[in-house]
């Protein structure tokens, strides 16, 4: 222990009152768990497509404390953005929201957040949001003298808002898609609409296990040791955690 000479002393005086049950618990606030959380963003996950990138980038943090059931609840702010053919389709802010329990082992001084579970997955509609329709999908991945020459109608003709899988069209992408044309099309297809949340329960799945996987691999758990006088004190005395309506406590 490397504590200096006047956390010692405040090593002593809170080990002395916890003794005379003059202090039962020490309280860590949101604003000094948000860094322990901060400190990993951003963070990028690629999301695999069919055709062209993909990638959800977690780009701001937020804790909530829930007593009732002793959770901890993380909010990730992410762009989720997707790439054709060098330009952007879809791009859009969504939220995911994680809950997990402190559990503190006094035995191997641990304190683990077990049961992580990913609980929404959900879009904000706000000015960030970019979608392109069909036909600008038309126009840039299928060249119109392309589609002409394989019976695939102009959009202005209504080829695709009335057929978005004819023939036509398939043949074009096959050209621009190594053959894989029914894969992309259908995948194409979802933005016929224009609608973001169709895109998004279309990547909920993936995005889920991605988000599951890369909890699975990270560490969830924290020794408490002696690097300060607080956690010093919890090290030698502390017997449990557990979440209260301001902060998470550490009960003596």
């Amino acid at each position: 222990m490397s504590l200096s000479f006047k956390d010692k002393c405040k090593l002593g005086i809170g080990f002395v009152l916890v003794k005379l049950g003059k202090l039962r618990h020490d309280d860590y606030t949101l604003e000094e768990l948000s860094p322990l959380v901060d400190k990993h963003l951003p963070m990028t996950i690629p999301v695999n497509i069919p055709v062209g990138n993909a990638q959800l980038t977690m780009v701001q943090s937020s804790l909530s404390l829930h007593p009732p059931s002793n959770q901890i609840a993380l909010q990730l702010l992410g762009e989720l953005n997707v790439t054709v053919m060098e330009n952007r389709i879809y791009r859009a802010h969504i939220v995911l929201t994680l809950s997990g329990e402190p559990i503190y082992s006094a035995t191997s001084k641990t304190l683990s957040i077990d049961h992580v579970t990913l609980e929404t997955i959900s879009l904000v509609n706000d000015d960030y949001s970019l979608i392109k329709n069909t036909q600008f999908l038309l126009d840039k991945l299928v060249p119109s003298p392309v589609s002409a020459l394989l019976g695939a109608k102009p959009f202005s003709e209504g080829g695709l808002s009335n057929n978005p899988l004819t023939r036509g069209f398939k043949s074009a992408l096959s050209l621009v898609s190594g053959g894989s044309s029914d894969q992309v099309t259908n995948y194409l297809s979802l933005y016929l609409n224009g609608s973001k949340q169709s895109v998004l329960d279309y990547h909920t799945p993936q995005i889920r296990a991605l988000v599951n996987q890369y909890v699975s691999s990270i560490p969830t758990s924290y020794t408490i040791t002696d690097k300060d006088w607080r956690e010093a004190l919890f090290v030698r005395l502390g017997k449990s955690v557990r979440v209260e309506p301001e902060a998470l406590r550490f009960y003596f």
